[in-house]
């Protein structure tokens, strides 16, 4: 039998060491997700994008529609919905044309 607290701790930790660390992009790989979406954002194409997540990833279809280089913040628009992408998150990216 045990204790709640200790119950609580021993759950926390069981989360804790379920989380991932974020994967470190060489050069190459940034380079060619920026080329990725540039092109969708030019030819209005949708994109898939894989999104890094510490209990594991995210995959979102759609179409770019502004790409904020000052808050690094991805505009997609998603089933006429527009969500907020975090540059840093993005961890693939997947042309649809």
């Amino acid at each position: 039998m045990m204790l709640p607290q200790h119950k609580e701790q021993s759950l926390q930790q069981a989360r804790e060491t379920k989380m991932r660390s974020r994967p470190k992009l060489d050069p190459q790989e940034q380079e060619l997700i920026f080329q990725e979406i540039g092109y969708a954002l030019q030819s209005r194409s949708e994109i898939t994008l894989t999104l890094f997540g510490s209990y594991g990833d995210r995959i979102i279809t759609g179409q770019p529609v502004i790409y904020n280089q000052h808050k690094k913040t991805l505009n997609l628009n998603v089933g006429g919905d527009i969500e907020w992408v975090l540059i840093n998150d993005i961890i693939g990216v997947v042309n649809s044309d």
